[in-house]
């Protein structure tokens, strides 16, 4: 069956349809907060639920909650979640103030982004409001300005050859890792294709458009806000925008953007 979720930002529930029967999980069913900050959908088809206290998993019966544990290495670094991204066997959790944890689903580890790299190389803030994994197995940072909750640049942390093997194996997983970045402006959304090929980024009526193997990009001025984008699943990404005029659907196709 597929299960269809629908979240209502800010309030203490979370509406499951399941056929034509909708369920409303919440605190009662041991949903571990009620502010519901991002979720996803596995492969596996479990519902992954970030809240402001800790990282929920349910499986369509009970829900199994993920939290900080000062003791234990391999916890959630921090119980505020920000974002949820999938990749393989692997879940990216970016959270406020505790940076990037990468949780393994067949181990139940979380393994956390060190606040300094083996390197030498250092993030400037530990609020991550999104995280991704481009084709070539390189992860991408959204982050926010710490303590002003501003829009932040965009980070890539590129990955040696072997990386995620190790990180399954726990083996000094970090080693090799490097910083490159940030964007040269802070960006208010940030968007991958789920192609993994490119990420798109907004700041007021600026869309630009990266592709991650080449670096290259290409800007748009829609003369307008972009509030949302989503991709369909013929991969046309789709912008809605919102102006004091008016609000407009706009639609990437031929290298341009069209009504």
């Amino acid at each position: 069956r597929t299960t269809w979720l629908s979240i209502f930002w800010l309030l203490p529930a979370l509406a499951l349809a399941q056929s034509d029967r909708l369920e409303t999980l919440s605190i009662r069913d041991g949903l571990s907060q009620g502010f519901v900050s991002a979720h996803l959908q596995d492969r596996e088809g479990f519902l992954w639920i970030g809240t402001k206290n800790g990282l929920n998993r349910y499986d369509g019966r009970q829900v199994r909650v993920f939290g900080a544990d000062p003791s234990n290495p391999y916890a959630l670094s921090n119980d505020y979640i920000l974002s949820l991204h999938e990749y393989g066997d692997f879940i990216l959790v970016g959270t406020n103030g505790g940076g990037l944890n990468i949780f393994h689903k067949k181990t139940q580890r979380f393994f956390r982004l060190p606040e300094q790299l083996p390197g030498g190389g250092k993030l400037f803030s530990p609020l991550v409001f999104a995280a991704f994994v481009d084709q070539a197995g390189h992860i991408w940072l959204h982050l926010w300005k710490e303590n002003t909750y501003l829009n932040g640049p965009l980070f890539r942390l590129q990955t040696p050859a072997g990386f995620w093997e190790r990180l399954a194996e726990a083996n000094d997983p970090w080693a090799g890792v490097s910083i490159s970045g940030p964007s040269p402006r802070p960006w208010q959304m940030v968007y991958p294709a789920k192609a993994r090929d490119v990420i798109w980024m907004s700041e007021g009526d600026a869309l630009v458009r990266l592709e991650t193997a080449s670096g290259r990009t290409d800007s748009f001025h829609l003369q307008t806000t972009v509030e949302k984008m989503v991709e369909d699943n013929s991969g046309n990404l789709w912008a809605f925008c919102n102006s004091q005029q008016r609000k407009r659907l706009l639609r990437f196709e031929g290298g341009a953007f069209r009504e």
